[in-house]
């Protein structure tokens, strides 16, 4: 299974051929698609190292020419499910892992990574949305015995350099 890609440069009306992005010997999986501006990322799960590890493509010129792809995760554990949001050189990622829901900020467009944060022990299929400086994430969680949906944010987790306290 590989990654395709298929554009339009003008609103649907014709597509380009499709394009595999990935050629993975195993199972490429579970990708997602993040657009802001001309900047396309595409996170997906991948078992080149034997287990699910995260992957990223990037585009900057809306999807025409995409750049080598990056190794996220590297892990002896199975890392499914990512998705992204971007907001210029911001780039959040948040997958699936063995510790539960995971996290990585990076503030120069996803060429370097901050620590992965664990958000929650417990929990699966994050999604991720970014609206000015927050951060909003939600997942499914057995938190209370029974399935529900969680939500976490960060107030000021989008800002690319950190805010300096006031002096009082």
């Amino acid at each position: 299974m590989s990654v395709y890609s298929r554009r339009s440069p003008d609103t649907g009306a014709p597509w380009d051929p499709e394009t595999a992005l990935t050629h993975a010997p195993e199972y490429t999986d579970f990708p997602s698609v993040y657009l802001n501006g001309a900047n396309v990322d595409v996170p997906y799960g991948d078992r080149q190292t034997g287990q699910y590890d995260i992957y990223c493509l990037r585009s900057a010129d809306f999807g025409a020419r995409w750049a080598k792809k990056q190794q996220i995760t590297k892990t002896d554990a199975m890392d499914l499910y990512p998705a992204a949001a971007r907001d210029g050189s911001n780039v959040h990622i948040v997958w699936t892992g063995k510790e539960g829901v995971m996290y990585l900020h990076s503030v120069d467009g996803g060429a370097t990574w901050g620590p992965a944060a664990c958000l929650s022990e417990k929990g699966m299929g994050p999604f991720i949305a970014v609206a000015g400086d927050a951060v909003h994430v939600i997942f499914v969680s057995p938190w209370v015995g029974n399935r529900a949906t969680y939500y976490r944010r960060n107030p000021t987790g989008n800002r690319s350099v950190p805010a300096v306290p006031e002096v009082p």
